[in-house]
């Protein structure tokens, strides 16, 4: 409390004083409340108290509230602000009636405390304590001096139409969340290294049975694992194959090392022709169903440190929002319709798993070439070497089969369609030549 003056009530004189709380102004006659000051609601107002009704015994008279209203006035809101204890005599006596000290006590000493001053030490203490608490976990957390990271993806980075990498993550509940830590690449680490790390609770982390292991890496370098489950939805064999798109857009059969569950989808991890790993996603499984394989993974590469920016169809193969559920179911059996007795195509690229019949980059070899042959329609065959020679394709002096058939297979996948018949593509590709060599083209 604050003291301000004296007031006469009746034949008793009564201590005027204010406290403060929560930026309002409570004032008092002794103990007694007698109003308020809000800065805020009484902004303009000329009156600095608001009376209460029914305060003390009886209403204050006018006279008495008009002379509170002068002491009050005399001083301004700086002063309520400002204003520091005075220890004269009279406001000791003051402060001995207010605390009803008896007749045989008296104020001997007074003391002020900075009750500031001793919150924010507390709360520098209490921030002291946070950062030794953080610092210490830290401890325990490994970093990247601790494992090796084999290869590396920004979180930031598309895998689907509308989804990038640290949402996908996050969105399957699999970020790890550490205070003060902010993830932003997934790493690939050997499985045996995960002894080297403990979780975001401190405890060591449990060592994956496959080969390679997922972890996240925050921007200070701070390694965590991502617990990942593994996916043996396939079968036990780890071998086992399903269609790979690679950045390239090529497709091929193949096999991975390590393959991890994510949501709906799957994670997987294989080596590369020169000893990089390679990632891929497949955003599901096939559903299957009669003559038709189920419960397999269409794996889409993922953008790595050697593996540039993706194309918007390999995305597109993986689409949330405009393919949705069965682009996976789709182009898994569209892939599969091009193996010809159980043996895969290997010419397949991106645009033969688009759903579209009009969109193949190659026709089946079976069906136009056999063994070196052009098969005709006729029934009749004709070589590359007798092309090269009906073209005048020739190399060395020699009839160029290798460029005649490269020639003959970029007019099939020119002609977009299985319509045309092997004639039909030679006389494509002679009329092309025969325009090349009119006397008024300028080769």
């Amino acid at each position: 409390m604050k003291y301000i003056g004296k007031i006469k009530v009746g034949e008793e004189e009564k201590i005027l004083s204010v406290t403060k709380k929560n930026d309002k102004y409570e004032y008092f006659l002794d103990n007694n409340s007698i109003g308020i000051y809000d800065p805020i609601t009484m902004y303009g107002m000329e009156a600095k108290i608001l009376f209460k009704e029914n305060t003390l015994e009886n209403e204050l008279s006018d006279n008495i509230k008009d002379e509170i209203v002068n002491l009050i006035d005399n001083i301004d809101e700086n002063e309520l602000k400002n204003i520091q204890p005075n220890y004269e005599a009279r406001q000791v006596d003051a402060l001995e009636k207010l605390l009803q000290i008896d007749d045989d006590e008296a104020i001997t000493r007074i003391a002020t405390v900075r009750l500031d001053e001793k919150l924010e030490d507390k709360e520098k203490e209490e921030q002291k304590k946070e950062k030794e608490n953080i610092e210490e976990k830290q401890k325990i957390l490994g970093t990247t001096k601790n494992v090796t990271i084999k290869q590396e993806m920004n979180f930031n980075d598309k895998v689907t139409d509308i989804r990038d990498l640290g949402q996908l993550i996050s969105d399957e509940g699999k970020m790890p969340k550490l205070e003060g830590k902010n993830f932003v690449k997934m790493g690939i680490i050997e499985s045996d290294q995960m002894d080297n790390l403990k979780n975001v609770n401190g405890d060591i982390a449990k060592e994956n049975t496959t080969r390679y292991s997922f972890v996240a890496i925050a921007t200070d370098g701070t390694v965590v694992p991502i617990d990942l489950e593994q996916d043996y939805q396939e079968g036990s064999n780890p071998l086992e194959e399903n269609y790979q798109i690679s950045r390239d857009g090529k497709i091929e059969k193949d096999d991975v090392l390590s393959r991890f569950k994510i949501g709906d989808g799957s994670f997987s991890i294989k080596n590369g022709q020169y000893g990089e790993l390679q990632v891929y996603h497949s955003p599901r499984k096939t559903l299957g169903g009669e003559g038709i394989e189920g419960n397999k993974s269409l794996d889409i590469q993922l953008e790595t440190d050697n593996v540039w920016e993706r194309t918007d169809e390999e995305r597109e193969l993986e689409g949330e929002h405009t393919t949705g559920y069965r682009s996976v179911e789709r182009s898994y059996q569209e892939a599969k319709s091009h193996e010809v007795e159980g043996k895969e195509c290997e010419k397949l690229e991106i645009e033969d798993l688009d759903g579209k019949e009009d969109s193949k980059s190659h026709q089946p070899e079976n069906e136009r070439m056999e063994n070196g042959y052009i098969k005709l329609e006729s029934g009749s065959k004709i070589t590359f070497y007798e092309l090269a020679q009906m073209l005048g394709l020739y190399k060395d002096g020699k009839p160029d089969e290798q460029y005649a058939k490269q020639k003959f297979e970029e007019k099939i996948k020119e002609s977009n369609s299985s319509d045309l018949s092997s004639e039909q593509i030679i006389a494509k590709i002679e009329e092309e030549y025969n325009e090349d060599f009119m006397p008024n083209r300028n080769r």
